[in-house]
């Protein structure tokens, strides 16, 4: 089965809903947005 990578300037086969839009609201808020003190990348 073929299908098509999606790119950096096509959102086509990704989606966020309301708790994605959550979650990435809270890493901002949140000012911890690396990997090594980022407490949602713990949560991963």
């Amino acid at each position: 089965m073929r299908f098509r990578i999606p790119q950096w300037d096509d959102r086509t086969g990704r989606s966020m809903g309301r708790e994605e839009r959550k979650l990435v609201l809270e890493v901002l808020d949140s000012g911890h947005l690396g990997m090594v003190n980022g407490e949602k990348v713990k949560q991963l």
